[in-house]
């Protein structure tokens, strides 16, 4: 009966993504407040994190506990620390950026989400060409307190989205990204604004999920149920 009851839902959902037009989605990311509004037809939601509020200082940080830390795993990482300390790693307002710790966060976040990034590419391929991005502003001001740093990263920004915007062209209708890089040769910031739109049919991401994720959760709740029996 349980599963008669999910596979209904699955069905009206489908049908309910199937009645509505594009809903869209405009993100607005600035003086680390994140301002997420989602538009549908009959549905108006407003998301509001403000990250400044939930940063830790230094000193915070490394007065932690083992404990504390043990907790913290039980329960899962808070996305927001997250953000906030690998901002904190690499960059900080007295030393500018940590070019080392910058290649650290890289290959950490490579090996730890390797997984995640081939169930992404899977969904991107069922959602290929019908999540629309008409607007994507950026507008960066930064420095680092050195010349030379400034300029190299000043250049690889441009080179990164030479590279990054074919490859999203090849999944969704994008516009070309407007870009304001302001870089300051003498002194240390980093400020950035981020201004998007991005359009999609609930009816899409429905299926891209379920096609993506069935797979895994089969196999999940097969291990679970394989080793319920064999306690």
């Amino acid at each position: 009966m349980l599963y008669v009851l999910i596979v209904l839902v699955i069905i009206a959902l489908i049908i309910f993504a199937l009645v509505f037009p594009f809903t869209t989605i405009t993100v607005h990311y600035k003086d680390m407040q994140l301002d997420v509004k989602i538009k549908h037809l009959f549905f108006r939601k407003n998301l509001f994190l403000d990250f400044a509020k939930e940063k830790n200082t230094e000193q915070k940080q490394n007065k932690k506990t083992q404990d504390e830390n043990n907790i913290a795993e039980k329960k899962g990482f808070d996305i927001k620390s997250k953000i906030n300390n690998i901002k904190d790693r690499i960059y900080n307002s007295e030393t500018g950026f940590n070019i080392d710790e910058v290649k650290n966060v890289k290959n950490e976040l490579t090996d730890a989400y390797s997984e995640t990034f081939a169930l992404i590419r899977k969904f991107l391929g069922k959602t290929r060409f019908k999540i629309h991005i008409p607007t994507l502003r950026v507008k960066l001001d930064y420095g680092t307190g050195n010349p030379a740093n400034t300029g190299i990263i000043y250049g690889s920004v441009w080179g990164l989205v030479g590279v990054i915007y074919p490859l999203a062209a090849m999944y969704f209708h994008i516009a070309f990204p407007q870009l304001d890089i302001t870089p300051d040769f003498y002194g240390k910031r980093f400020n950035i604004e981020i201004k998007s739109i991005i359009k999609v049919r609930p009816t899409h991401i429905i299926n891209a999920a379920l096609t993506t994720l069935w797979t895994p959760i089969l196999t999940y709740l097969k291990n679970k149920i394989k080793k319920g029996r064999d306690k």
